[in-house]
Order: C-alpha cells, then sequence, then structure tokens
C-alpha cells in the first residue's frame, strides 16, 4: 500500500471514529425533588404494577427518541383505570443512536415497581416527578414478601440518611400502599413521609 492510500485510508478511519463517538450534551438543569404527599397529590393513578413490553421510536420530527413501557397492573392504591398502562419516557437506542436524559427511569420486563402517573392527552402515561414517581419492588426469596426502595435523594426519616443507606432497611410493599390509601384520602401524611432534596441533574444526552 502506498503512502497515498495509507494516508486516505487513515483519514476515512479517523473520519468514522469521530462519527461514530459523537455526543451532544444538554445543559444541566435542577430538578425540583417533590415529598411523598406531594407526589401521591400530583398523581392520577398509583399502581403497583410490573412491566410487560416495550416499544422505542423516533417522535415525528425525529429530533428525539422516546421509550414506551407497557405494564400490567396488579393493585391500585390511587385511582382507577385500566389493567394495562402505557407510559412514555424520553431516550432510548435506535441504533447507531442512542438518546439518554439523566434521572429517567428505565425497566425491564418482568419488573415489579410501584409507579405514580398522570394521563396524557394521547391515553399514555407520565410519572410524577421523573424517577421519583417509581419505586422498585423486590421479592424476599425466602419469605416471598415483597418490600420498595426509594429511587433519587429520598432521606430516611428515622435517620436522616441518603436512601442509598436507609435502602438496607425497606419497607413491606403492603405498608407503603397503605400509607399511600391514606394521604391520597386526605387524611394527612403517615409520620414515615420521606423528605427529599434539590440535587443537579443533567437534562440529557445522544450518542452516535
Amino acid at each position: 500500500m502506498n503512502d497515498f492510500m495509507r494516508s486516505g485510508t487513515a483519514r476515512i478511519g479517523l473520519a468514522v471514529a469521530v462519527a461514530c463517538s459523537f455526543t451532544l450534551r444538554a445543559e444541566a438543569t435542577s430538578l425540583r425533588l417533590l415529598d411523598l404527599p406531594t407526589m401521591v397529590q400530583s398523581a392520577k393513578r398509583v399502581v403497583h404494577a410490573r412491566a410487560s413490553a416495550t416499544r422505542v421510536y423516533w417522535d415525528e420530527q425525529r429530533r428525539g427518541i422516546f421509550t414506551d413501557t407497557d405494564f400490567e397492573v396488579l393493585e391500585e392504591a390511587k385511582g382507577k383505570g385500566p389493567a394495562r398502562l402505557t407510559v412514555t419516557m424520553l431516550g432510548g437506542r435506535i441504533d447507531p443512536i442512542e438518546m439518554r436524559t439523566e434521572g429517567t427511569p428505565e425497566f425491564e420486563i418482568g419488573e415489579e415497581v410501584l409507579l405514580m402517573t398522570t394521563p396524557r392527552p394521547d391515553g399514555r402515561q407520565n410519572i410524577v416527578g421523573f424517577s421519583q414517581g417509581v419505586f422498585r419492588v423486590h421479592r424476599n426469596p425466602l419469605s416471598g414478601e415483597r418490600f420498595v426502595t426509594v429511587a433519587g435523594s429520598v432521606e430516611d426519616p428515622g435517620t436522616g440518611q441518603p436512601a442509598a443507606q436507609a435502602g438496607r432497611s425497606p419497607r413491606p410493599l403492603a405498608t407503603f400502599l397503605e400509607q399511600i390509601r391514606i394521604l391520597a384520602s386526605g387524611a394527612g401524611a403517615p409520620p414515615e413521609s420521606p423528605r427529599m432534596r434539590l440535587v443537579p441533574v443533567p437534562r440529557g444526552e445522544v450518542r452516535r
């Protein structure tokens, strides 16, 4: 291979590498974190549900990628509605482009979660407070009991520690659902309602 061909190949390889690694990042913003009574009040439905399917697609202007996740409703704590709901979130991957928004929850098929949602005009659902309205549900493999952990910057009201540490003593799902029902009824906030604080959250990034 002569020098011209080698230099041409190098230029092509560099161009491909630059194109494949192109990243567009949005400016950071501050996410207003909400306490539990506010989230319950804002939500139209609060459900314990299981993820059953996902779809990733471009918007009509092909400027953003969105992901729809279908959920099978297992139990309702606030509101009434169909036994299946669809949550729409910004972000996803359509090869070779991936778009992610920091703090946007992602779901695995078969995963159980507690969702706080509000309806969209198209009949799908938004999640209250971004990732704050998602509570991961786990099952004790020995007893079968379900319990919840809290995402984001939630502080444990007993210890004042961040959720990363407080999550070692998660709350039973049944207890948490009852707490939400009390809040939804307007009977007042139970003493264990979590507190949240403001944290900077980057709005998103696009990878190629």
